[in-house]
């Protein structure tokens, strides 16, 4: 990447190179970028880079932001659920509606308002396929009637522990929160559909993250200086 700068709207790296390493302006900024893709708390973070922890916050954000959308609608088999982020004591809490597709890992992330029936649905809609997809949810009365919606159907409860067919999203839901309890501790729900953006990379595409070059070649165009 010798001779690159990498721009895309507010974002900028520089990896211009001086003797072999970054000049020293972008120095902190590479360094936080190595800090987000090994999943660094905040505090470490900012005692690597020498930088305050609101500086963190800030470009953790901004690297998050940047992970493209996911746009493949999942198909074939595909199980879907619904997750809570946050406490509800403090109002920070929100519902995600999710789907994964075992095959691929592939999965859809989305913070929803509600777990009424139009909002499951649309949410099946936008990221499912219903060419001959079959979708495997909980009981929730929601999903009841996704068959005339043209989806292939089955249900399992999961209060009685009937977890089989579902298990891929649970594990989703799992990954998500062990992450956020390990690399955050806690985050604002404004935060919450940037967040579901970075887990829909990790959890499908973790080589993203083997280091800074990995994430840039995602996420970033590369304009050339000369």
């Amino acid at each position: 990447i010798e001779g690159y700068i990498v721009n895309k709207r507010h974002l900028t790296v520089s990896f211009v190179m001086v003797a072999g390493f970054p000049q020293e302006r972008e120095f902190r900024n590479s360094q936080l970028l190595w800090c987000f893709c090994a999943s660094y708390q905040p505090k470490q973070a900012a005692q690597q880079a020498k930088v305050s922890l609101v500086t963190v916050r800030h470009w953790y954000s901004l690297f998050r932001r940047h992970l493209p959308q996911r746009e493949r609608q999942l198909e074939f088999l595909v199980c879907a659920d619904e997750g809570y982020f946050g406490k509800q004591k403090t109002g920070n809490q929100r519902i995600a509606a999710g789907a994964i597709e075992p095959q691929t890992n592939e999965v859809r992330l989305a913070i929803v308002p509600d777990t009424d029936q139009a909002t499951l649905e649309g949410f099946l809609w936008k990221y499912i396929s219903s060419e001959e997809t079959m979708v495997y949810t909980d009981g929730h009365p929601s999903y009841q009637d996704i068959e005339f919606m043209g989806y292939a159907h089955d249900t399992e409860n999961h209060s009685k522990h009937h977890l089989k067919n579902t298990v891929p999203i649970e594990r989703v839901w799992s990954f998500a929160k062990w992450h956020l309890r390990r690399m955050y501790h806690h985050l604002w729900a404004k935060h919450y559909p940037e967040f579901l953006r970075e887990i829909e990379w990790r959890f499908a595409q973790p080589e993203t993250f083997n280091n800074p070059l990995s994430f840039l070649t995602i996420t970033l165009n590369p304009v050339p200086t000369d």
